[in-house]
């Protein structure tokens, strides 16, 4: 197709049924993202050339019931085609020989009429995703960002700051943002969002030498947000089967594929964590107000010494916070066993995580008006600006936690703002 926007898919279908023609519509309607051209045609398999007119991202053709000379069109036609895109083919009762010829010429999915429209909505994801994969391993400079999300005790809602983060700096306009999943034991980032992934981190393990931008990006599921996921194992699995072969093709993958990647990563460390960290832009410490997160804190920051992580930059996020000077005091000493000052903060709301938890949604969709759905835009503008990634101007960037606590206390009194 000519005339498409550089941002959209193309398709184009040339079918025999108004009911598939229909179907495919409705789809191509719902995606948004796609620019279609759908024709009802009663012609052969060798005129096909003429009808699809030159190709497009996906190719459905609706081919009836196929001899063997319309194999060989199906055939000659996939060439045509399938360069870089997909190729599905409707036919009335296809062969396994049939289906395994077209297979290797190229088709991407054979679907048998009548075709069930389950079906065909999953053939046109799985070449909506294959494009998106292609797109995303096109040529040139691997620079994206990756941002390590650490937990200072358990319970304190690294996940939902992990995928808020990520839905918020998504929201900036920056770029792709992954959200990678790394504890193979209790993750949960894929269930947070309402996710039911058909691969997670354990297929790109799986894949070794072989992962690269283009398998990585076909793994993951993209979110309504935009946000690709790549979640955790639904069973437990032991920490050894990540290690630092593993984290060295992830991240170099992962810049490729997105601007941003938001990694969490499990409570229990072991020695690949220090080389996540390492490979890390910016590590993002959850903490809660509390003496448990503090102590839990300390033993983070001890290791970052023993890993020898003494460059690693540090963003500490103080999340349930309530305005108490208790509180204020308790978040600049846990900011200052890392050496630094609180990065941000965002505000304890039990109403609105609950209505974002049962639900399987980010805070900006189930309660976008909310103090702590502010605070995740904050914070993702503050975490851009420390990594120099450029975003879309709005607002200017809301004020550190650290400013505010200290103009709370009266520490700014005679000092330059």
């Amino acid at each position: 197709m000519i005339g498409v926007p550089s941002h959209m898919k193309s398709l184009v279908a040339a079918v025999r049924s108004p009911e598939t023609a229909a179907e495919i519509e409705a789809y191509c309607a719902a995606a948004t993202d796609i620019v279609s051209e759908i024709k009802l045609v009663d012609t052969s398999i060798a005129d096909a050339p003429s009808v699809i007119n030159g190709g497009a991202d996906i190719v459905v053709i609706e081919a009836g019931r196929a001899g063997g000379a319309d194999i060989e069109a199906l055939e000659r036609l996939c060439a045509y085609v399938t360069r870089g895109g997909s190729f599905i083919v409707i036919m009335e009762e296809p062969s396994a020989d049939v289906v395994r010829r077209l297979f290797r010429a190229g088709v991407t999915d054979v679907l048998p009429t009548p075709v069930a429209p389950m079906e065909l909505v999953a053939a046109l994801n799985a070449a909506r995703d294959r494009e998106f994969a292609r797109r995303a391993a096109a040529p040139g400079a691997a620079k994206g960002r990756i941002v390590t999300v650490v937990k200072t005790a358990g319970g304190v809602g690294a996940t939902t700051i992990a995928a808020n983060l990520a839905g918020a700096i998504a929201r900036l306009q920056a770029g792709r943002v992954a959200l990678v999943d790394l504890d193979i034991q209790f993750g949960q980032a894929a269930t947070t969002l309402d996710l039911r992934p058909r691969m997670n981190v354990l297929d790109a393990v799986r894949a070794g030498a072989r992962l690269d931008p283009t398998l990585l990006a076909s793994t993951m599921q993209a979110h309504s947000s935009g946000v690709l996921v790549l979640g955790a194992p639904s069973e437990i699995t032991p920490l050894e089967a990540i290690n630092e072969q593993f984290i060295e093709r992830l991240f170099a993958n992962l810049r490729a594929v997105a601007a941003v990647s938001v990694i969490e990563i499990p409570a229990a460390w072991s020695q690949w964590i220090g080389d996540v960290l390492d490979r890390s832009d910016l590590a993002v410490v959850v903490a809660e107000p509390t003496v448990r997160s503090a102590a839990g804190a300390a033993r983070i920051a001890q290791s970052f010494v023993d890993f020898g992580l003494t460059k690693l930059g540090v963003y500490v996020l103080v999340n349930k916070y309530e305005k108490t000077i208790e509180n204020n005091e308790r978040a600049k000493r846990i900011a200052e066993i890392f050496r630094t000052k609180p990065g941000g903060a965002v505000r304890l709301d039990a109403k609105a995580a609950a209505e974002a938890g049962d639900r399987g949604l980010l805070f900006a969709d189930a309660a976008a008006r909310t103090q702590a759905t502010k605070d995740f835009e904050t914070n993702a503008r503050n975490i851009a600006a420390t990594l120099g990634i450029e975003i879309a101007e709005e607002t200017a960037p809301a004020p550190p936690l650290e400013r505010i606590l200290a103009g709370r206390l009266g520490l700014n009194r005679g000092r330059n703002p």
